[in-house]
């Protein structure tokens, strides 16, 4: 992979707010409660990879640079498959 700079971090973003804004809604959840509700809201995710990503940043609060170190992946792969995950909800 090559560095990744600051308008690739930004564009990966896209979608972000609007996620953990659904999440924060949760907030008051716990555990097994939260991932009832993560499944729920990330069911529309097709692609297995676009899902964890989703999954491990916003149900297991894992930063860019663990998610992709799980996944076996580079952090510019992680923020294609956020990008994409972001898309395919319907938020």
């Amino acid at each position: 992979c090559v560095a990744v700079d600051a308008d690739v971090v930004e564009r990966a973003g896209h979608g972000g707010a609007e996620i953990s804004e659904v999440f924060r809604a949760g907030a008051a959840l716990q555990g097994d409660q939260v991932d009832a509700v993560g499944t729920v809201v990330l069911e529309d995710v097709d692609d297995p990879k676009d899902y964890e990503v989703l999954r491990l940043k916003y149900l297991r609060f894992q930063d860019w640079e663990q998610i992709a170190q799980k996944m076996s992946i580079c952090v510019r792969q992680v923020y294609r498959h956020h990008r994409k995950g972001v898309d395919a909800l319907e938020l």
